[in-house]
């Protein structure tokens, strides 16, 4: 005996996942300066990322936070 399952239908009450940039928050989309912000993606060793997140954390900033302000500090010297 074969379980036939129509996967065309969704099932009902099922939610259906947001788009990505609605996901990622519309208040995090825009800068200050009211201009729509672009999105950066590194990969860091796991040990550097635990010591930069750990330093953040004692200082009571946010990682973004750090790393928007080191790379004005080196676009400005």
């Amino acid at each position: 005996m074969t379980k036939k399952v129509d996967i065309s239908v969704r099932p009902p009450g099922r939610r259906v996942p947001p788009v990505a940039d609605a996901w990622v928050g519309s208040d995090a989309t825009s800068s200050a300066a009211g201009g729509k912000l672009k999105r950066l993606t590194i990969d860091l060793d796991p040990e550097l990322h635990a010591r930069f997140k750990a330093r953040c954390a004692m200082r009571g900033t946010k990682m973004v936070a750090e790393v928007v302000a080191m790379i004005s500090r080196s676009l400005d010297g």
